[in-house]
């Protein structure tokens, strides 16, 4: 008997699993109009953890609800704030508590889109497309810093090709340079992580970068990463473990086969051992990018002379990274005219309100016939000077 339902978030129709991950399953969905998606299901464990001394104790339940908040604040913040242009568009999401508060069931429809992993196994990258698509995301890092967030878990999973670059997904393990903040579980996946993060859980400025030079790295060397086994078919979990142990104890990095010298040295300069000798920001590596690309200014290196407006519906399949654009979205201003009408006559509607209570209150005040007579004509007088003042 499959456990799984038939239809999720209404009428969307699973049609066939896409993958399994650590911590939960992925589907593409459809719904009566033909329209596809991605449905996404994990399962996410809740570990309790009591600080020393910490009065009232933290149950479970207060726990579990930390996290839930964390990740719902972190949806809600970055979807408001992005609008779809650099992070994957969430159209229904929900967060379940399991009845013993251990596990988050967290559902997601989101936008079809083909992951950096499906990409690069479909496709061996040119040097240009790798140098091209680090741009893209360095852009999409440039974004979370200013939200005040680092991205902490950059790998091809959570990379999004589309015709018009890249964005990233699973807002649930962003962090804001604070461990604690972030739900632990969330966290476990090391092979594009930064020594200090594996080792000691710290998160600081080069985090994301150095996930980002790996990422070049292996797509420079035929998928794959520093001390894995170059000739072997088939990797087993043995051997990522030793690679991992290997990076975080600051064994030095062989050669990618397939990058020159100084795209060599942006990869070896954004996973140096030593923090402080990475890149400090996104930008900063972003700009070393756009040299290698043979670019010296902010302009896009790769553009189409098409238009992308933030609204504009992305589309969901046709992979090109021939054509793979950077995100520059066009802030459409509105319409000073149109906004200031609009607040004047809500203006305009409040006062003749606040001065027909006035006047009702006048009357009910004053007894005296002609008072009231007068008193109307008085403020009759007065709107009519108001409404001659809003036409001017």
């Amino acid at each position: 008997m499959n456990s799984n339902p038939s239809t999720v978030f209404g009428t969307w129709e699973i049609n066939k699993p896409l993958g399994i991950g650590t911590y939960g399953k992925t589907y593409e969905i459809t719904n009566f109009t033909k329209e596809e998606g991605i449905y996404k299901i994990m399962k996410i464990p809740v570990e309790l953890k009591k600080t020393p001394g910490e009065f009232p104790v933290k149950t479970q339940q207060d726990c579990l609800k930390e996290v839930r908040n964390d990740i719902l604040s972190s949806i809600k913040y970055i979807q408001v704030s992005d609008k779809g242009r650099f992070f994957v568009k969430y159209e229904d999401y929900s967060l379940t508590p399991s009845e013993d508060f251990r596990t988050l069931t967290m559902k997601i429809r989101m936008e079809k889109l083909v992951n950096l992993t499906t990409v690069s196994q479909q496709h061996k990258f040119s040097e240009a497309e790798v140098l091209r698509l680090a741009v893209n995301i360095c852009r999409c890092l440039e974004k979370c810093r200013e939200m005040d967030y680092v991205y902490t878990n950059l790998k091809p999973n959570n990379i999004f090709i589309t015709d018009r670059g890249c964005k990233l997904g699973d807002f649930g393990t962003f962090g804001m340079y604070e461990p604690t903040k972030m739900n632990v579980a969330m966290r476990k996946t090391q092979e594009y992580m930064a020594p200090e993060f594996i080792k000691f859980g710290e998160i600081n400025s080069t985090s994301d970068t150095y996930a980002l030079g790996l990422i070049m790295y292996s797509l420079l060397n035929n998928n794959k990463l520093p001390f894995i086994p170059r000739f072997e078919e088939n990797i087993g979990i043995s051997d990522t473990n030793l690679a991992i142990e290997k990076r975080c104890a600051n064994y030095v990095f062989s050669d990618p086969d397939n990058a020159s010298e100084k795209v060599k040295n942006i990869i070896f300069k954004a996973c140096s051992p030593s923090v402080g000798n990475r890149y400090e920001t996104p930008t900063d590596m972003k700009n070393d990018l756009l040299v290698a690309l043979g670019e010296q200014t902010e302009e896009n290196p790769f553009a189409v002379n098409s238009p992308v407006y933030a609204d504009e519906k992305e589309k969901s399949s046709g992979v090109s990274l021939d054509n793979l654009k950077m995100y520059e979205y066009t802030n459409k201003k509105k319409q000073k005219g149109s906004l200031d009408k609009k607040k004047k006559i809500l203006l305009l509607a409040i006062a003749f309100v606040f001065l027909l209570l006035i006047v009702v209150a006048a009357v009910i005040i004053f007894k005296d016939n002609n008072t009231q007579q007068n008193t109307v004509a008085v403020w009759s007088s007065v709107l009519e000077r108001l409404t001659v003042l809003y036409e001017r």
